[in-house]
């Protein structure tokens, strides 16, 4: 045959498809002349349709939907129009004949009806009909048709709840799972306890899952009852991967499942780490989307293995190319959430964000910050172009993405022209508003502000964020931070002290100031004790031999100031009243990249005790190992501290 000819035949036949299936809708909903009803007749003929027919026509309008778009507009009519009829009573459940039961195809014909309509593309905020149908279904129908007895497929369970999601319904998922759960584990025909999911395919549990949890996300409640489906689930899932490899679940299957079962109070070890290696098996096959998912997932249960963590980060990299912004940003997440750090890994990630850093969302950009500066990864032209990123989307900002990018800051000990920014866009946010910026927020802002000045990063913009900030902590007064960030608080109240702040640091006249260096005494006393139970670090414990040996007076555990801040050791000298004090630095001190540099929350610390004391000693864990050369370094700073008194007595 001609292509040319070929080609003009098949337009031609697909256009009369699409007015044959243009004509009838038209016809379903009385707009034209049909011959599925008598002209007589008043309602229009989808309003006349019985249960099998309504769920068969749902179905057939999503695939005209996909096929032509054209016809999309009057579909959506005629789905309403449908939604209309399956809401009313007795539609779906046709009595049979001499059977004191309800249509034994119900349930499907209800998940048939809903799936329909989602895939349309209809929603339920669209039509109030559309609402009504889900309504019908998910809290009345199905939940009764379940407690009945009745048959239902597992596809058909998966199936409505997907149709909830991709809906946008915002009813009660609780009856429905509810009434799932209490026939989850009864006893097949066959005695065999597999109750009404027997015989489910991995794919309808993942999808159950996965559902479920985007609805959770979405505050729509799955209740207790979800609970009791995972535990079934996970472990039809892991029994499945003992089956012949076209049975066993596949890796997106496996990667959905893990997301979704994550979100419900359900949680098994063993499991857990059978569908995650089974995963880390295919991973070669597993998409972006799949490898990031899980790792969330797995960081979400608390479950970590060194082998499947590696593994799944190193097959991020392979598709950093096609992975999203938030796939990038999520997986940086996780390794920080779990202290994993690879050099390699972590420089591609963080690379591969600022590529796709124009289809950033603010959530991504100041999750990546976040993570970075936890796993102690620093470049300030990644730092900036990521600040820049997220102060163009300055109208998306929420206060908890502002707090992390301003501390992720602090902590790299990052300033520049972007951080000024960041901090008026801060000043020029409503932080009274009920429900943005709650209490750890502020904490963590004004900390990041307090180590940045501490270490020479300050500004006019930085201190007005500061007295905005502050203001709003003494508003809310010490009860509404008893919990969480007075230690932090009082911090920032000693660098506004030093600084000279205008408007002053936390108030005394309701009490903030006195809970929150009540607050952080107690902290130090715990720290002391800490110190005094466990003998201090291997670090601590080698310098403090090799002190005592050379003839000093030494202290494990001390506390230094009239706020009792804790140090590691403390030397006492007739010389030095308030001693010198011996810091010995931890992995998590320094940044990992560059490597060797402090982190700004030990500069904080280290500058903190040295104003409590007569001098300071730092040492790494290496120069511990040496005890020449720590006797040294004392000395040394012995000797400056000596001459900075006999100065100071001048």
């Amino acid at each position: 045959m001609d292509t040319k000819r070929g080609y003009q035949y098949s337009s031609s036949k697909c256009a009369d498809t699409v007015h044959a299936a243009r004509n009838l809708i038209r016809q379903l909903l009385g707009n034209v002349p049909s011959s599925v009803a008598p002209a007589s007749t008043s309602q229009p003929p989808v309003l006349q349709l019985g249960s099998k027919h309504l769920s068969l026509l749902a179905w057939s309008l999503s695939v005209m939907s996909v096929f032509n778009e054209s016809i999309s507009a009057e579909a959506r009519q005629l789905c309403y129009a449908l939604a209309e009829r399956t809401s009313q009573p007795g539609v779906i459940r046709t009595i049979v004949p001499g059977v004191q039961d309800v249509h034994p195809e119900a349930c499907r014909n209800w998940a048939g009806v809903l799936y329909g309509l989602a895939k349309v593309g209809v929603k339920c905020s669209d039509d109030a009909r559309v609402k009504q149908v889900f309504h019908v279904c998910m809290e009345q129908e199905l939940p009764d048709l379940l407690s009945q007895g009745q048959r239902c497929l597992p596809q058909s369970i998966s199936t409505v709840a997907l149709a909830c999601v991709d809906a946008g319904y915002e009813g009660s998922m609780e009856p429905f799972i509810s009434a799932v759960a209490r026939r989850v584990g009864e006893p097949s025909k066959g005695g065999v306890d597999e109750g009404i999911m027997a015989r489910t395919v991995p794919q309808d549990w993942s999808n159950l899952f996965n559902a479920c949890a985007k609805l959770e996300q979405r505050g729509v409640r799955a209740g207790g009852g979800m609970g009791i489906i995972a535990k079934v689930g996970a472990a039809a899932l892991a029994g499945a991967l003992q089956k012949p490899v076209q049975h066993q679940p596949k890796p997106q299957e496996l990667a959905n499942a893990l997301w979704g079962l994550s979100f419900f109070k359900w949680y098994d070890a063993n499991i857990i780490g059978v569908l995650a290696h089974a995963l880390v098996e295919h991973v070669d096959s597993s998409t972006s989307q799949g490898i990031s998912n899980t790792l969330w997932a797995l960081a979400k249960f608390g479950w970590f293995d060194e082998g499947v963590v590696s593994k799944l980060a190193a097959g991020m990299v392979e598709r950093i190319d096609s992975s999203t912004p938030q796939e990038l940003s999520s997986t940086l997440w996780v390794l920080a959430k779990f202290e994993w750090y690879d050099e390699g890994i972590v420089s591609k990630l963080a690379a591969g964000m600022v590529e796709h850093i124009h289809s950033s969302t603010s959530q991504s950009l100041s999750n990546t910050l976040w993570a970075l500066s936890i796993l102690g990864w620093y470049d300030s032209g990644v730092y900036d172009a990521l600040l820049v990123a997220l102060l163009n989307r300055s109208d998306q900002l929420a206060p908890q993405q502002c707090s992390n990018a301003m501390y992720s800051c602090a902590v790299a000990s990052h300033g520049g022209s972007a951080v000024d920014k960041l901090a008026q866009v801060i000043s020029k946010q409503d932080v009274s508003k009920r429900g943005g910026w709650i209490e750890q927020a502020l904490a963590n802002a004004l900390y990041a502000w307090a180590v940045l000045g501490c270490i020479g990063i300050a500004s006019d913009s930085l201190d007005m964020m500061a007295q905005h900030l502050l203001h709003e902590v003494n508003d809310r007064g010490p009860a509404a931070f008893i919990s969480t960030g007075m230690t932090q608080l009082y911090l920032a109240h000693l660098e506004a002290e030093r600084v000279g702040l205008q408007g002053g640091g936390l108030s005394t006249a309701n009490g903030m100031l006195q809970a929150a260096a009540e607050r952080h005494i107690q902290n130090q006393a715990k720290l002391q004790k800490i110190v005094k139970y466990s003998g201090g670090s291997a670090g601590a414990q080698q310098a403090f031999a090799a002190l005592q040996e050379a003839g000093y007076e030494v202290k494990l555990g001390g506390r230094v100031g009239q706020d009792e801040y804790q140090v590691e050791m403390l030397v006492r000298h007739k010389l030095f009243p308030r001693g010198i004090a011996v810091g010995i630095l931890s992995g998590s001190d320094l940044l990992r990249h560059p490597p060797g540099q402090l982190s700004g929350k030990i500069r904080l610390r280290l500058a903190q005790i040295w104003q409590r004391c007569d001098g300071l000693v730092v040492l790494s864990e290496a120069a511990t190992k040496q005890p020449g050369l720590v006797v040294q370094r004392l000395e040394e700073e012995m000797n400056c501290a000596a001459a900075a008194l006999r100065l100071t007595a001048a």
